[in-house]
């Protein structure tokens, strides 16, 4: 708990805060300003782009320097109004060809890769079917080496019966 200062008495105290200084924080006008200024510039530099056909023929579209558009606000003649609509128009025309060339190039790669992923899909069950093919015959041969193991290993008992036979005979012929 606090102790009053000497000089006040209880009744007197009281708590001073501080004022911040926000000016800084309110001057919107700067900061909105600059933001238009920046989007401007980004709007002026990403408006225009170069657009390779499938002919292999480069085509510049809108922004600034592939469009025709110029500041109304400094026209005020109807016929460039008109004039500037003509041209507007047959830019339109011309990205709606390039846009129809586009998208028929689209659906010609669509239909190749569509081809061609059917076609890699019946070369993988093809290899599934001989990986099944070949885990059968692994099968079948290991059990044939398993019988034919014991065939010989039958064998060799009887080789080796027969020898010792042989051996026995010749032991009591030779005395």
């Amino acid at each position: 708990m606090l102790e009053p200062d000497e000089g006040t008495t209880g009744a007197m105290r009281a708590i001073t805060f501080g004022v911040p200084d926000i000016t800084a924080a309110l001057d919107v006008k700067e900061y909105y300003r600059q933001l238009a200024e920046s989007l401007q510039f980004e709007c002026g530099a990403a408006s225009s782009a170069v657009v390779t056909r499938g002919d292999g023929k480069q085509l510049q579209v809108g922004g600034a320097a592939g469009s025709t558009v110029k500041d109304l606000s400094k026209m005020k003649d109807v016929s460039e109004v008109k004039k500037l609509i003509a041209e507007l128009q047959k830019e339109l025309a011309e990205l709606e060809k390039c846009n129809e060339e586009l998208e028929d190039e689209a659906e010609m790669k669509k239909a190749a890769y569509m081809d061609e992923i059917a076609e890699l899909e019946g070369t993988l069950d093809e290899m599934r079917q001989q990986e099944e093919d070949f885990q059968v015959q692994m099968k079948e041969q290991c059990e044939d080496y398993k019988e034919l193991l014991s065939e010989k290993m039958a064998r060799e008992m009887e080789i080796t019966a027969y020898r010792s036979l042989l051996e026995e005979e010749e032991c009591l012929c030779g005395q």
